[in-house]
């Protein structure tokens, strides 16, 4: 992530491997990592995430994670851009590969959960 050296950045993803390493991949940056399974996120029960709230940006797998909680992140009233990754295997780690994006406004250049 460009320019994001001394941002929070929070990963989430229901797979320990990716928010491991996705999350380790920023920290090499300087990003300060936050990691999520989204597992009891109070965004579903239509509640605020503070730590969503606090991020500079958000990592959001697509892959492993449900149509509620992204329908939680658009609705979100504080909540940072945030990045939809799939997972590329490689070397015996997993790297995020950014496919979309929802601004803080709450545009996004395609809903990944609709196709």
């Amino acid at each position: 992530m460009p320019g994001a050296k001394g941002h929070t950045s929070l990963v989430v993803s229901r797979d320990r491997g990716r928010v491991r390493d996705w999350g380790s991949e920023l920290e090499r940056e300087g990003v300060r990592v936050v990691r999520c399974a989204a597992r009891n996120c109070p965004q579903l029960g239509g509640g605020v995430c503070d730590v969503l709230a606090g991020a500079d940006a958000a990592v959001y797998d697509e892959e492993t994670l449900d149509p509620e909680l992204f329908l939680g992140l658009v609705r979100a009233r504080l909540r940072p851009t945030v990045l939809f990754a799939r997972d590329i295997p490689r070397d015996g780690r997993h790297h995020a590969k950014f496919t979309r994006v929802l601004d803080h406004r709450g545009a996004a250049t395609i809903f990944p959960h609709l196709r």
